[in-house]
């Protein structure tokens, strides 16, 4: 993933306190995954157009990392049969130097 792309992760709604959901899928062997979307029509066709998201450049892919633990990346993957296993990820503080992508709620997927 060069500097300047940009991936579509699949997120939960947030709930009151703010706190963002990121999906994390554990494999049959396992490992922990973090599913990214190359595009956002890409995620949409995949997991449909209530799904909420987040745009990730490389930098918000490291804070992702970093606060979930992933294993691998899975690109462009279908729908999970099972429901995936979810990862909380606290609100970055104010001031925290995270790109603009990762403070950025989906606009689709809202009720």
């Amino acid at each position: 993933m060069d500097e300047e792309d940009v991936v579509f992760v699949p997120t939960r709604a947030r709930d009151d306190s703010g706190n963002l959901l990121v999906e994390i899928r554990t494999l049959a062997d396992g490992q922990r995954a973090l599913p990214a979307y190359t595009s956002l029509d890409t995620l949409v066709r995949a997991l449909g157009q209530r799904q909420p998201w987040v745009a990730l450049d490389q930098r918000g892919m490291t804070q992702v990392q970093v606060a979930t633990d992933y294993e691998i990346v899975l690109i462009n993957p279908p729908k999970p049969e099972p429901s995936p296993i979810v990862e909380l990820i606290e609100e970055p503080e104010p001031g925290d130097q995270l790109p603009h992508s990762w403070l950025e709620p989906s606009k689709r997927g809202r009720r």
